[in-house]
């Protein structure tokens, strides 16, 4: 859990509570289940950690560059699927992980 003054949950924010959960994961063994940010309105936002702990593991191996190929095409549908779902002024629709956690909100 991180505490922030801002009203959202920001996609840095999820960023920096993704890598306090690795330390965690490095120390104890095991990922947390779920990451929260405590807002500047008293209200806590709460993630799933494995939906976004990939940002900070751009390394991941795949089998071959045809599975990451076919990854990558899966992302990209699914992005551009979630950004049909944004209103054009929210500036969500600037950021990857916005779009990630715009899917996240409507899911929790």
């Amino acid at each position: 859990m991180d505490t922030k003054l801002a009203r959202s949950a920001k996609p840095l924010h999820l960023l920096q509570l993704c890598f306090y959960a690795e330390q965690l994961e490095r120390i104890q063994g095991r990922l947390p289940e779920h990451i929260h940010v405590e807002l500047g309105t008293e209200e806590r936002e709460t993630f799933r950690t494995a939906e976004f702990i990939a940002f900070l593991r751009p390394d991941q191996v795949f089998a071959s560059p045809e599975a990451l190929a076919a990854q990558m095409r899966k992302d990209t549908e699914e992005a551009r699927a979630a950004l049909e779902t944004i209103d054009a002024d929210d500036p969500m629709r600037r950021f990857p992980l916005g779009l990630t956690l715009a899917r996240t909100r409507e899911a929790i």
